[in-house]
């Protein structure tokens, strides 16, 4: 794209409108440069784009660094919560073993003292029954 500015026509029109010849060309001319040097040229516009391009992958760079860096901490501390997790799972079964093994212990004496139990009452029982079998004398 190309911007024309017609220096020749901006002095005609300045010079209709009363300026003198040398100050209608004089603004003509400075107008004209003005606008021209405004303008970006196809190759401003492709250095702009290079760039915008480089800031943005400098930008996501740190920003992945940033992100890595974040996601490391998180892993560690989930590192450290899951070890804790894992030891008081340790405790909680050491302590059920112990329970179970006093309660083992606990059916043991309870099933021994049923025994015994049985055997008295059967002693007892045959006590009692054996002298009332027996024939008088």
């Amino acid at each position: 794209m190309s911007l024309a500015f017609d220096t020749l026509k901006a002095t005609k029109a300045l010079q209709q409108a009363g300026f003198p010849q040398s100050q209608a060309e004089a603004v003509a001319v400075t107008v004209g440069e003005a606008m021209v040097g405004n303008v970006a040229t196809k190759a401003d516009l492709k250095q702009a784009e290079t760039n915008l391009r480089a800031e943005l992958r400098q930008e996501i760079g740190g920003l992945r660094a940033e992100l890595k860096g974040e996601i490391g901490a998180v892993r560690a501390e989930l590192k450290e919560d899951v070890g804790s997790v894992r030891e008081e799972i340790g405790a909680v079964k050491i302590e059920m073993a112990d329970r179970f093994r006093d309660l083992y212990k606990h059916l043991w004496v309870m099933g021994f003292g049923i025994v015994i139990l049985n055997v008295t009452l059967t002693v007892g029982i045959l006590t009692l029954l054996i002298p009332a079998m027996l024939p008088p004398g």
